[in-house]
């Protein structure tokens, strides 16, 4: 003879989570919580603030083999303008890193912003 199963079958406790999810995914929407531009924002902070950190990490390991090359051109007795010219690059890496690192802390504590000035989050 056939048996009874419940499967494909709600009971109570399901049919209650799903319209407290429901009503709880509902009121985020209609508060605005979730809207497009928020998720976009969202979505856009966490690609650039990944783009961030490779390029402070391709920094980081480019400086430090220009370390090991300008302690070599100094071991050697390279001409000084070689190693003024290194000791230049050095500086400019520095340099971006630093942006590289204020822009990451930036994003990360204000989320992503057009515009740093603006009063507002939206994309036009």
């Amino acid at each position: 003879m056939g048996e009874i199963t419940t499967e494909g079958v709600w009971g109570f406790y399901d049919i209650v989570w799903y319209l407290l999810a429901s009503g709880i995914l509902f009121f985020l929407i209609f508060k605005g919580y979730l809207s497009p531009t928020r998720c976009a924002n969202y979505f856009k902070a966490k690609k650039t603030l990944f783009e961030l950190e490779e390029r402070y990490n391709r920094l980081y390991k480019c400086r430090g083999e220009l370390l090991y090359q300008y302690d070599w051109a100094i071991e050697r007795g390279d001409p000084k303008e070689v190693i003024r010219n290194i000791a230049r690059n050095i500086n400019n890496m520095d340099k971006e890193m630093k942006e590289a690192k204020e822009e990451h802390t930036y994003i990360s504590k204000h989320g992503f912003v057009l515009n740093r000035n603006a009063k507002s989050n939206k994309i036009d």
